[in-house]
């Protein structure tokens, strides 16, 4: 039935065939812009990324948004268009489905531990407003985005989130235990036409039901709503984040050396038809996306995993720098073992033979003689694993997002300053030494191929 109301009112309200609009809308607004624009194109994103896109000259028709900083930048750039007040939403506490916690009073909730999104995205500056109505002094768990609070929830790392009623509409696993008004938090999505037929769609969804079928509230009047905080307030040291991000990266390469080098060698000596098998799964991270990575590792470590008993005595890596360190070394270490497993192939077995008959045990043999062989293409996996590491972001954002609240790293940082309207500065240094460091990794790596190829080179 309410797949029939929603089909009949796409046709009642935008009967126009063959009409279509190009979108760019928040990621909180997604199903409702493709429902209303079936033949159209929509893309949804994070406000800064979009807006970024159209001051660099993307065309959409509108630009969607609950960051009214980005529509003001978008609509400085389109003097001629107007912002609209679009909607609103609501801010909901919300847990897994069905909750099994106390939640009567407002005592209760404050026991719970919270999840949000970054302060300088809407809804985490939404949430703190929230913790302040609620008068809890918990400490909130930040995530990259809702999304991820979202899927922090239902892995049970957190009790409960701040996220849109719109995504309870959405997200179907998820019940709200309490739901600020709007006369508390005032969360406001705007829109600007860019084009006169964006202006066609504004004026025709601003009148459609669709927009409460989707957990949305008629616009409100109300003042201003209080700027997004700035980076610069918080003043983020780039130096640091760059030591820590050195330092995820020197003990992925410390803990994945030893590991590295015995399943090398493994496999460049194995002949077994379980080497096939062993390949598969070590290199497996390789190619699946990072981000599916991240949900893995969440599963793996989350409160209803079956490392649950664990957890509760020692403690989840999630959130923590364990966490960063864990979700780059699993990403990292294939990387490792392609180039520590053609160090051992490119060594000259006969050299083994040798020691062999000399009566060398193969420990003495491996010691002595394969493993310095092979030594400088294991340097230079090493390396390259390090800068690989520095570039980690996919893994790392889902399962240790919470790092990108204390400057964290890299590419952390790089994405919680491209939220910020003031992060232009912290983007560049950032990006500027991360490349500087990444060179250097690959001249290093470089230099130890070059070195090995060389002394087998001599040796023959």
């Amino acid at each position: 039935m309410r797949l029939f109301l929603t089909t009949f009112l796409i046709v009642s309200v935008f009967s126009l065939k063959g009409w279509s609009v190009e979108l760019y809308v928040a990621s909180s607004f997604e199903k409702v812009a493709k429902a209303t624009n079936p033949v159209g194109r929509t893309y949804a994103d994070a406000s800064s990324r979009l807006a970024t896109q159209i001051l660099a000259g993307a065309t959409p028709d509108v630009f969607v948004s609950a960051n009214r900083y980005w529509v003001e930048a978008v609509q400085k750039s389109n003097p001629n268009y107007m912002i609209n007040h679009l909607a609103d939403n609501a801010l909901v506490v919300a847990v897994l489905k069905p909750t099994h916690f106390p939640t009567s009073t407002i005592g209760d909730i404050c026991n719970l531990s919270f999840a949000a999104a970054l302060n300088e995205v809407p809804a985490g500056t939404y949430a703190d407003q929230g913790m302040e109505k609620l008068g809890c002094k918990s400490e909130i768990v930040r995530a990259p985005n809702v999304g991820a609070v979202r899927e922090w929830i239902k892995s049970g790392h957190v009790d409960a989130g701040f996220i849109y009623a719109s995504d309870l509409v959405q997200d179907q696993s998820l019940i709200s235990i309490h739901r600020f008004e709007p006369s508390e938090i005032a969360v406001s999505l705007y829109a600007i036409a860019l084009t006169g037929k964006g202006k066609i769609w504004i004026d025709k969804i601003s009148s459609s039901p669709m927009i409460s079928d989707f957990g949305f509230l008629p616009p409100i009047a109300r003042n201003r709503p209080t700027p997004l905080p700035s980076l610069q307030d918080e003043e983020i040291n780039a130096s640091s984040i760059l030591w820590n991000s050195a330092l995820v990266g020197v003990l992925v390469v410390l803990l994945a050396f030893g590991p590295a080098v015995f399943l090398g060698f493994l496999l460049a000596r194995w002949r077994s038809p379980w080497k096939f098998v062993v390949s598969i799964i070590t290199m497996a991270p390789l190619v699946v996306p990072p981000v599916v990575t991240g949900l893995v590792l969440l599963k793996v470590f989350g409160k209803y995993s079956v490392l649950s008993p664990v957890l509760d005595v020692f403690g989840s890596p999630a959130f923590t720098w364990v966490g960063a360190v864990l979700a780059s070394l699993l990403v990292s270490f294939p990387l490792f073992l392609v180039m520590t497993r053609r160090a051992f192939e490119s060594v000259d077995r006969s050299f083994e033979v040798v020691g062999l008959s000399c009566g060398k045990t193969r420990w003495q043999v491996f010691k002595r003689i394969t493993l310095p062989l092979a030594m400088p293409g294991i340097i230079a996996g090493a390396m390259l694993t390090f800068a690989r590491s520095l570039g980690e972001f996919g893994a790392t954002a889902v399962f240790a997002g919470n790092l990108a609240a204390e400057g964290g790293t890299i590419s952390l940082a790089i994405y919680r300053s491209l939220q910020s309207p003031t992060g232009v500065n912290l983007i560049w240094i950032l990006t500027l030494f991360s490349i500087l460091l990444s060179l250097v990794a690959i001249g290093v790596y470089e230099y130890f191929l070059a070195k090995q190829k060389a002394l087998f080179s001599k040796g023959n």
